[in-house]
């Protein structure tokens, strides 16, 4: 695990809150339940990508440590922060910005081959399903119309089907050594 993290990561939280969420909509299938919906599954996935770059951050360090060949491109792009040039010409760092969607696929992929899993993740349909979750979400954080921030039986169908994909990936990632999901 990342010296940054520790056990009190928000993950755990985040997945409470998913939970709950879905508990809600299951009571009541109002839009606003719907919303809250796919803004709690998606505050999850971003910290889940957060604890995955951070372990996938260690695990490819240790292996440069071991005399391992490891792309240092890799490793500048699994940083928070990256250095910039100031106008004045001092180097200081700021946000690494990357779209969201390009940023997790690079954090599953460099995830799992690290842990050296062969199976790409990405050739199957539930990683579709996650962009088109992607899209509902995108849509209901950044509303035009009043249709952008409603929510339809077969968008939350699409966000199961890109959940489903996401925990079937967690459980195939966490049956390797050696990384932070098994933890003391």
């Amino acid at each position: 695990m990342h010296p940054a993290d520790n056990h009190d990561n928000a993950t755990d939280e985040l997945a409470n809150d998913a939970d709950s969420a879905r508990a809600l909509l299951a009571g009541e299938y109002s839009q606003f339940n719907r919303r809250m919906y796919i803004r709690a599954l998606f505050a999850y996935f971003e910290g889940f990508a957060f604890f995955l770059r951070r372990n996938a951050e260690e695990l490819l360090s240790t292996r440069m440590a071991l005399g391992k060949p490891i792309s240092l491109d890799t490793l500048f792009l699994l940083k928070e922060k990256v250095p910039h040039i100031t106008k004045g010409g001092k180097i200081r760092p700021r946000d690494h910005k990357v779209p969201f969607a390009d940023q997790f696929a690079f954090t599953l992929r460099t995830f799992s081959d690290a842990l050296e899993i062969e199976k790409d993740p990405f050739k199957e349909h539930g990683w579709d399903h996650f962009q088109k979750t992607l899209a509902v979400r995108d849509r209901i954080t950044h509303p035009r119309l009043k249709s952008d921030v409603e929510i339809s039986d077969d968008d939350l169908a699409i966000c199961e089907s890109g959940l489903s994909w996401f925990k079937n990936l967690v459980v195939e990632l966490s049956k390797k050594d050696g990384w932070g999901l098994k933890r003391n």
